[in-house]
């Protein structure tokens, strides 16, 4: 990568020399490693440098959606892995409350919830509906709790390196 600036001020980033406009009043900026990042930094004096702030910035962001990822990828239930993409979780919570009005009512209650590997799993009453509801909050509040425990190691890491060491892809799933 190589980072130049043109006479008026306007600054370029080219990947290769070839690709470098060779035009009387243009400055290389930076070459390699001391090219500046295409996505902002900030130069220390001898190399650049992205703010601790913007790395935490960029951290946030990837635990969003890591998070996202986790809730949608689907929740280890004792009947296997449950669907629970939004759209899934809605339906979860419409059978859970059928189930609880069948309880109160005292009637019976049974549905088929079709799974992550599209298997379709028989829940033949009401306290089979809860527990299995109850399965899936306790992942959906298990990748919560994993997103809020990253969010603070981001909140306290003071160096890029501290930041680094977190390790972002790891406990998400129950264990």
């Amino acid at each position: 990568m190589i980072l130049v600036q043109s006479p008026d001020g306007t600054e370029k980033c080219f990947v290769a020399a070839n690709d470098l406009p060779f035009y009387d009043g243009w400055t290389v900026l930076g070459e390699g490693e001391n090219a500046r990042p295409i996505d902002g930094g900030e130069w220390n004096g001898s190399a650049w440098e992205v703010p601790l702030d913007t790395l935490k910035s960029r951290a946030l962001a990837r635990i969003g959606a890591l998070k996202t990822h986790h809730e949608d990828a689907g929740i280890a239930t004792p009947w296997g892995i449950a669907q629970s993409d939004q759209d899934s979780r809605g339906k979860i919570n419409g059978i859970v409350g059928g189930a609880l009005a069948a309880a109160q009512l005292g009637t019976s209650f049974s549905i088929n919830f079709t799974m992550a590997d599209n298997t379709t799993v028989a829940l033949e009453t009401a306290n089979e509906v809860l527990r299995f509801g109850l399965a899936v909050l306790a992942g959906i509040s298990h990748v919560h709790d994993r997103s809020r425990a990253l969010k603070d190691a981001v909140e306290l890491a003071t160096t890029p390196e501290a930041l680094a060491a977190i390790d972002f892809e790891g406990g998400w799933a129950i264990a």
